[in-house]
């Protein structure tokens, strides 16, 4: 019997290879040892306090470490800046910077304090006082202390009516609806505000001189220059309509059964600002409730020469994202488009993604409605 090159091996790396084994079996090859450390862990690894007369609580910090069942040493590099006791209470004592160490028996971690004299603010002024805008149009009102060196410049905003204009914690107006809104600013007893007002929403659209790129009426399509597939009863164009009660849908029965992806393209034959999108689902009926797609990807291309025989790159389409849908609800779901591109081509796409994932028996879709906003 030959004898196996295990047994009797061959020159060369398989004889370097057993070599090693029996060498990392008699411990003649040196390692590096894992050391497991008591690693303590702080909830603020950097701290701002305060000194003064008007400090207050500003001038102290309880700070807390983990494990909670481990004993930790609390040392202040510098105590004439800030001191700690050994529950990890940090006292600050004069304006300057030092470094609180947090020490287990072999491992420890740095607290960075930072310790400046408290000024008191007396007064803020915003940099504007009224603002007219559009639907969905956005204001960063800029907030100035006084004085412009204080130590605490923490503002809370409020909007009378959010219906017309919401705010943000950072203080970022947004206008969302018709009419008049005041947003006030506050820090402490101290107010400032502003008059939000809009006069302008969007509308929809005329829909009558809308086409598809190569639409043709009754005919059962595959992918196409302008939509993905449609049944020839239920075609494209349905959703274009008004009717709620008619809709469009993929392929089926024809010897094409559609799947995901599907889309579609629409020509406005003008150019407009697209504020929104509406879709609406198949309509209910019976037990039939049709629910398809959780979302869509928009394109939007400017009124410029384009090659629609070619739908990907014909057209200087430029991706606006990806939103969201409701496949349980029967109501048109309007979509702001925040970039309010300015447009004559709309493609819509339902990636694989979109498809509902509690909807598995065929990979159709349909839709009754579309349309779209603008100012």
């Amino acid at each position: 019997m030959q004898q196996s090159s295990i047994m009797k091996p061959k020159k060369g790396r398989g004889s370097c290879y057993i070599l090693a084994l029996v060498a990392l079996m008699y411990g003649c090859i040196e390692y590096n040892k894992f050391e497991i450390t008591e690693k303590p862990f702080v909830d603020n690894t950097s701290v701002e306090l305060f000194v003064g007369e008007e400090a207050g609580d500003r001038n102290w910090i309880q700070l807390k470490s983990t494990p909670t069942n481990q004993q930790f040493t609390w040392t202040s590099l510098n105590p004439d800046i800030a001191t700690v006791d050994q529950k990890g209470l940090v006292t600050a004592h004069q304006e300057g910077s030092t470094v609180i160490i947090v020490a287990s028996s072999n491992d420890q971690i740095d607290v960075n304090v930072r310790v400046r004299e408290f000024v008191p603010l007396t007064g803020f002024t915003l940099n504007m006082s009224s603002v007219t805008g559009s639907w969905l149009a956005k204001f960063q009102p800029i907030v100035t202390p006084i004085p412009d060196n204080a130590s605490d410049v923490n503002v809370k905003w409020s909007s009378s009516d959010e219906s017309v204009a919401i705010v943000y914690g950072n203080g970022l107006i947004k206008i969302v609806g018709t009419g008049t809104s005041t947003i006030t600013a506050s820090v402490a007893d101290m107010t400032q505000q502003i008059t939000v007002t809009c006069e302008i929403v969007p509308e929809k659209l005329p829909r009558g001189k809308w086409t598809v790129p190569g639409y043709v009426a009754g005919t059962y399509v595959t992918p196409t220059i302008g939509q993905s597939s449609q049944h020839g009863s239920y075609p494209i164009t349905n959703m274009f309509d008004g009717n709620s009660g008619t809709f469009w849908h993929s392929a089926y029965g024809t010897g094409f059964i559609s799947n995901f992806p599907h889309w579609f393209i629409v020509d406005m034959h003008r150019s407009a600002i697209i504020a929104e999108v509406m879709l609406q689902r198949r309509q209910t009926s019976g037990a039939n409730t049709f629910p398809r797609v959780t979302g869509f990807r928009l394109y939007t291309c400017p009124d410029v020469p384009v090659n629609q025989n070619d739908p990907l790159s014909g057209y200087a389409w430029e991706d606006q994202g990806d939103f969201p849908l409701d496949p349980l609800i029967d109501a048109e779901q309007r979509i702001a488009v925040p970039n309010q591109p300015t447009a004559r081509y709309i493609a819509v796409y339902f990636e694989p993604k979109h498809k509902y994932s509690l909807y598995t028996t065929d990979g159709y879709v349909h839709f009754a409605e579309f349309a779209v906003y603008s100012y």
